[in-house]
């Protein structure tokens, strides 16, 4: 009885997760300096979620230099890494600080790692029930 569980509660999970990746990709868009208490930063609250173009996925991603920040959220193409980093591979100005892509409903949010950590636990545990 267990295993029949098991196997219902992990195919609606795939399912799930398989329906809203058909579906357009929803992501936070915002952009703003870092270290000023800015809802860009720590508060998504406030912040518009934007659906995407096809193909894109959402990003997030820090530019700047020692003095300056510069937190960017919103839909871009899957390879905006590497579009910022080949942008300002010679810049001795700025930088990229970091840039993650996503392609999950509003995974650009600052409680991604925290989602996917409890949800890669939560998966685990009702696989081995």
């Amino acid at each position: 009885m267990a295993c029949v569980a098991r196997i219902v509660i992990l195919s609606f999970l795939a399912l799930t997760l398989n329906v809203n990746s058909a579906l357009s990709l929803n992501c936070y868009k915002c952009t703003g300096p870092l270290n000023i208490g800015m809802d860009c930063e720590n508060n998504l609250e406030h912040i518009p979620v934007i659906p995407c173009e096809g193909g894109e996925v959402c990003a997030e991603y820090v530019i700047g230099n020692p003095g300056i920040e510069i937190l960017d959220r919103g839909c871009y193409p899957n390879n905006q890494c590497d579009i910022l980093n080949n942008q300002h591979i010679n810049n001795p100005v700025v930088a990229v600080v970091r840039c993650t892509t996503c392609d999950s409903d509003s995974c650009n949010s600052a409680n991604l790692l925290t989602v996917s950590v409890f949800l890669s636990f939560l998966t685990l545990f009702l696989f081995y029930l």
